[in-house]
């Protein structure tokens, strides 16, 4: 895991699981029950172990605190009540092509880190990537320069990763030389 991916594990919320036993056999009878598990990235990775009953590795945690007994009556009344939220914004659909250099991004660049620079312009991808799904666009180009190639191979690692991506290529040579990338969303 790399450090982008432990600090949002530290922001989730905690998690609220919900059990329902299933009895095999005849005894007493087992309630429904529900706790709360908040999961910190500097303890996660002590709960690898094995699993009973499935024989392998996995993530483990003990889940006895806050115990309470749950009705499935009014559980079941709760989830016929919950409406779906209203989006409150309507999704912007992003421009054709996106420059991603950092001076088209910030006002002034001075002074900032390689990696101050790279996250603004991540960001701004990820950004404008899934406006451009969510507005339903066909394509998208984003132009990130040719400079040491960091920035092109982390978006085209980002882009590899997701599902709804078709394919993308560099564009448009005669123009950017291998410093744009097309995005071909399905």
């Amino acid at each position: 895991f790399d450090d982008r991916i432990l600090k949002q594990l530290d922001e989730w919320p905690a998690f609220l699981l919900r059990f329902f036993p299933i009895q095999t056999q005849l005894g007493p009878e087992k309630k429904p029950f529900e706790r709360k598990l908040k999961i910190k990235a500097s303890q996660f990775f002590k709960h690898l172990g094995e699993a009973p009953l499935l024989g392998k590795r996995g993530y483990l945690f003990h889940l006895e605190q806050t115990t309470q007994d749950l009705d499935v009556q009014k559980l079941n009344l709760e989830l016929e009540n919950i409406k779906p939220k209203p989006i409150t914004e309507p999704i912007k659909k992003p421009a054709q092509r996106i420059d991603l250099h950092i001076e088209e991004l910030v006002q002034d660049p001075t002074g900032m880190s390689n990696s101050e620079m790279l996250r603004i312009q991540l960001e701004t991808f990820e950004k404008n990537l899934n406006q451009a799904i969510a507005s339903g666009m066909h394509e998208i180009t984003f132009v990130h320069g040719i400079g040491n190639g960091v920035l092109r191979k982390e978006i085209q690692k980002r882009l590899s990763e997701l599902r709804n991506i078709q394919y993308f290529k560099d564009t448009q040579k005669d123009k950017w030389g291998y410093g744009a990338t097309l995005v071909r969303i399905s």
